[in-house]
């Protein structure tokens, strides 16, 4: 097998991993191009990785955003209530939801980054 016909073939299961196809429909495609045993696991295991690794990706930037918001709405109400020694109501909600959204944000990737490798369905759902 040439290496041109290696790499169309890594770049379409790549391609079937990321949209998450049944695993057995890639093994029958390799077996179908001549890749069998321990070359068509080892170029799953590949692609798989780099699937899982870029479910991680966008649940690193997930627990950053919410980070973000967790410490704007947390501030925001300390240098309200400390700095100047009352919070309005408005101020008490926006504060609150920012800080909400934030933890909820956090646990979202968090928990997605866990779980990264049990994701089902395509990358860009």
């Amino acid at each position: 097998m040439t290496d041109s016909l290696r790499e169309r073939v890594y770049a379409d299961v790549l391609h079937m991993v990321i949209w998450d196809e049944p695993e057995d429909g890639i093994f029958k495609m390799l077996e179908v191009n001549g890749i069998t045993g321990d070359d068509a696991r080892n170029m799953f295991a590949k692609a798989y990785a780099i699937r899982v690794a870029s479910i991680r990706t966008d649940c690193r930037h997930m627990v950053v955003t919410g980070a973000v918001w967790s410490i704007l709405g947390g501030g925001t109400f300390y240098w309200f209530w400390f700095g100047l020694g009352g919070i309005s109501r408005g101020v008490f909600i926006m504060t609150v939801g920012a800080f909400a959204i934030g933890l909820y944000k956090m646990l979202n990737g968090i928990s997605g980054a866990i779980f990264a490798a049990k994701k089902r369905g395509s990358l860009a759902d």
